[in-house]
């Protein structure tokens, strides 16, 4: 009898395990099958057996997939009723079941300040109306489970109406006078002048303000006029756009603030929408690179891997799709990026072994229109490039940085990441297509129309995650090009409609490369590549610039860039691929000890690849590189922000006019928009946001 049990009690636990397994396939197995494993562990103390069953069942009503990443029920459950039925519903179960203390004069208050003596989060409030409190016999209400969720709707809904921040209906005269963005006006001076439409400023990667009221002659009375604190968990690499007179600006969670441009008065906010995975902010960072606009509506990436469609008059969500899960390794850390009458994004997640890939969604109904795999699969061109494993299931290739777009054409350019493992190549012999490469795509079908890979086999972690520049001539022809300045250390031009190479010259220390062959593939110097006892190159994994936005000033034909002079690794390839903590690295990058990095704003002669000229970033001697980035100006200064300096230069020399010292880490570029009859410059540094104008 005993030896029977056991048998039983082993093929019931072989069940369990097969089904554990198949589980990770399948997202919406993933995720509960995390959470069971969490309980198991005791890392859910907040959590019953019985409710956690009542949450994670099918047909439960409610979507918690969160719950294994943040372990906290009060943060990751949402009431999922919402409708108008809902609300209508939620009104009068609370005037039947609650008023009698809660309506006003009560002895419980009126709720509508949406704070709570016995817990705020839907959670608890759940737990409150449908099990009661102890200690207040009178709130023994004991509501079924759907009309627990319909009185916590109807609860939001009032205390949203009380919140001055809180966008109108549409209609309503309180509703912002926010101008309606068409795609014609993200392209040009009208995209970067008194507005900010794109993170980029307009769709061609170029980051140039048609602006010029802030010259090299007045830039010295350049002041600080607003500043307002933003509820950061950390440093973000944020791009506020500006419409009309509003700023917006979204961060990494999905809160997204509608600021007056002139003041950073508060207009409307839009509340959290996703969490922020831990994993996510150690890697990629605290960012999702900020938002995107089409008409009146607002793309919001959350790093957890969703995007929402808010209007932009209030706040109000239009639609909301997931584009990642982050149960299988995916975040977003860049903004999207409006292409015609789509939304594309990308997403990060190559140190986790994922296989990237481009989605693009309809702006008006949230509808996915393709999906672009980087990592082609079986019977695709470029497949026979990664081998006969299944290495490419889990190749990397991610699109953490936004790309450009030619309205012209149609046509999508995209930065590609490293392949996966990033250092160890072993086990993905060949190519390794579409990784560390530019890809050109169809924006209305997802096709791919040309590639150019940097970096074939890729072993230095090196990727092409850059934002492509759109430009006209260079490198000896007239014809639409793409500018790009990479981790490589070679500053390249490209020819736009065909994707050949046209010039190449380096811009950074390397020791790599010794030229390139007639197709454009590089011709590699021997013993450059990661080995077990380690391999010094230049540059170093994170590159020589990358994920610091770059700008282009079509008047001077200059590409403005920072960069990493002078920054190398020692280059370690490993048998194991994984670290302990599940990272796919294949290796590790040291350090080069006592060598300094020098951070340098270079301006690039675009038709000869020439340095122009080349200035030393306020306190430049540094560890390792840099975020932040550039932006150029029609009124003959260019402002630069890294660390946590803003600076000003002239734009012809590169001469030190101006800075700002913000004492906190700046992530991201700076922008600039026509506010009051002034000329703003803003930045996001640390947790705050600041405006800068001439002092009148």
């Amino acid at each position: 009898m005993r030896i029977r049990f056991s048998a039983i009690l082993v093929a019931g636990l072989l069940i369990l395990a097969a089904a554990g397994l198949a589980s990770l396939r399948v997202p919406a197995l993933a995720w509960r099958t995390r959470t069971l494993a969490l309980k198991v562990a005791g890392r859910m103390p907040d959590l019953s057996w019985s409710d956690m069953f009542r949450l994670i069942r099918p047909g439960s009503g409610v979507w918690p997939e969160n719950l294994p990443d943040v372990g906290n029920p009060h943060w990751a459950v949402t009431a999922p009723a919402s409708s108008s039925d809902d609300l209508t519903a939620g009104e009068r179960l609370f005037a039947e079941r609650c008023a009698g203390c809660h309506a006003s004069g009560g002895e419980g208050g009126t709720l509508d300040s949406g704070v709570f003596r016995y817990g705020t989060s839907d959670w608890a409030l759940f737990r409150h109306l449908r099990f009661g409190i102890d200690e207040l016999p009178a709130h023994d209400v004991r509501l079924e489970p759907e009309q627990a969720w319909q009185v916590i709707a109807y609860l939001r809904s009032r205390i949203a109406e009380g919140n001055p921040y809180t966008g109108a209906d549409e209609g309503d005269t309180d509703a912002l006078a926010v101008p309606p963005v068409t795609s014609a006006s993200l392209t040009g001076a009208e995209a970067a002048g008194a507005q900010w439409l794109s993170h980029a400023g307009s769709v061609d990667g170029r980051r140039h303000s048609s602006l010029d009221r802030i010259t090299p002659a007045n830039v010295g009375r350049l002041r600080l006029q607003w500043m307002r604190q933003l509820p950061l968990t950390a440093p973000g690499m944020l791009t506020p756009l500006v419409v009309g007179d509003t700023m917006f600006v979204s961060l990494p969670d999905g809160t997204t603030f509608a600021l007056d441009a002139t003041s950073g008065r508060p207009l409307w906010s839009s509340g959290a929408k996703g969490t922020v995975p831990e994993r996510a902010l150690s890697v990629d960072g605290a960012g999702t690179g900020g938002p995107a606009v089409l008409d009146f509506s607002l793309f919001v990436p959350t790093i957890d891997g969703q995007l929402y469609a808010l209007d932009t008059r209030t706040g109000k969500t239009r639609w909301h799709v997931r584009v990642a899960d982050p149960a299988d390794g995916y975040t977003i850390v860049a903004a999207p990026l409006v292409a015609g009458e789509a939304v594309v994004v990308g997403v990060a997640g190559t140190d986790r072994g994922v296989r990237g890939y481009l989605d693009a969604y309809a702006a008006d109904d949230g509808r996915r229109l393709w999906r672009f795999y980087t990592v082609p699969g079986p019977g695709e061109p470029g497949h026979d490039t990664w081998g006969e494993g299944s290495t490419w299931r889990r190749g990397g290739g991610v699109t953490p940085v936004i790309g450009s777009y030619d309205p012209s054409t149609g046509l999508l350019f995209w930065g590609v990441g490293a392949p996966s493992p990033p250092l160890q190549g072993s086990g993905r012999p060949g190519d390794n297509l579409y990784t560390s490469s530019i890809v050109a795509i169809e924006a209305s079908t997802g096709r791919l129309r040309w590639h150019y890979q940097l970096n074939p086999h890729d072993e230095r972690d090196w990727g092409a995650t850059f934002v492509p520049v759109l430009g006209d001539g260079g490198a000896g022809t007239e014809r639409p090009v793409v500018y790009a300045a990479a981790r490589n250390g070679f500053f390249y031009v490209i020819d736009r409609e065909t994707g050949r190479m046209l010039r190449a010259t380096p811009f950074a220390r390397q020791t790599w490369n010794r030229g390139f062959d007639e197709t454009g593939r590089p011709l590699e110097i021997e013993g450059r590549r990661p080995t077990p006892g380690g391999t010094l190159v230049y540059p170093g994994h994170a590159g020589a610039a990358g994920a610091a936005s770059p700008a282009f000033d079509p008047a001077l034909r200059q590409f403005l860039v920072l960069t990493n002079d002078g920054y190398g690794s020692i280059l370690y390839k490993s048998e194991r691929p994984d670290w302990p903590d599940g990272a796919v690295w294949g290796g590790r990058a040291g350090r080069v000890a006592g060598t300094p990095v020098r951070r340098e704003l270079l301006a690039i002669d675009v038709d000869t690849g020439e340095i122009r000229w080349r200035t030393d970033f306020p306190g430049t001697m540094y560890t390792g590189p840099g975020r932040g980035g550039v932006l150029s100006t029609a009124g003959g200064v260019i402002f630069a922000a890294d660390k946590e300096r803003l600076m000003a230069v002239d734009s012809s020399s590169g001469v030190p006019l101006w800075h700002f010292d913000a004492g906190g880490a700046i992530d991201a570029a700076p922008v600039s928009y026509l506010g009051g009859g002034l000329q703003y410059v803003a930045v996001v540094a640390d947790r705050t946001l600041l405006a800068f104008a001439l002092d009148e």
